[in-house]
């Protein structure tokens, strides 16, 4: 294969993504050799198509219209998620971003930390930052799915100062309509993590 069409058939590739959208190295391979594909990468990020925004990330900066000398890379959010897929870990909201995503405290956390089975890293992009904390697979139960949202927020939370209508309303947050939250009380209550939630949840059983 050319040098040509290994170049031509990169910058295709990276084409393809959206801008500020992370692209892992192993998504540009397969081209050319890998010292071949190195150096398109190289050259790509030199005139401005790439940037590197991690080891083994890169990213198409995004330009604004109304300033055209900025451009933007991505969000360290967003470089978080690729990372975790990437690896294979898990990665979700934290118990203190979850209290405020669903009422049940009116301060927003100051910094962004997501929790994941994986190590704890901090990514940084330009100023802005977030940062990942390893838990146990305990905490991360039902992480793909909303349910596993008040799971994480109920960590944080002291079921004797918590009353019943906060549950119900965090289940109206999540898009739960009666009969699911109902199912989704139940599912809690069979948690053993959960047991000390056993009154609270009983009672909002009960309110619906």
């Amino acid at each position: 294969m050319s040098s040509h069409s290994v170049r031509d058939k990169i910058l295709d590739r990276i084409l393809e993504f959206d801008p500020g959208q992370p692209i892992a190295y192993r998504e540009l391979k397969g081209y050319g050799s890998g010292s071949a594909t190195q150096r398109w990468i190289k050259h790509f990020c030199q005139m401005g198509t790439l940037t590197r925004v991690m080891t083994g990330f890169y990213v198409r900066p995004k330009s604004i219209a109304s300033l055209p000398n900025i451009t933007l890379t991505c969000e360290p959010a967003a470089l978080a998620k690729a990372w975790a897929q990437e690896k294979g870990y898990i990665l979700t909201t934290s118990d203190a971003e979850e209290l405020y995503r669903l009422r049940f405290q009116t301060q927003m956390p100051v910094h962004t930390q997501l929790w994941t089975n994986g190590p704890s890293k901090i990514f940084k992009v330009g100023n802005a930052s977030v940062s990942t904390r390893h838990v146990p697979p305990s905490k991360l139960m039902w992480h793909n799915i909303p349910l596993g949202r008040l799971f994480r927020a109920l960590q944080a939370l002291n079921p004797k100062t918590t009353n019943s209508e906060k549950l119900v309303r965090a289940f109206k947050l999540l898009g739960h309509s009666e009969s699911e939250t109902r199912i989704g009380l139940y599912t809690l209550l069979k948690e053993p993590s959960l047991a000390k939630w056993a009154p609270v949840l009983h009672e909002a059983i009960d309110s619906i």
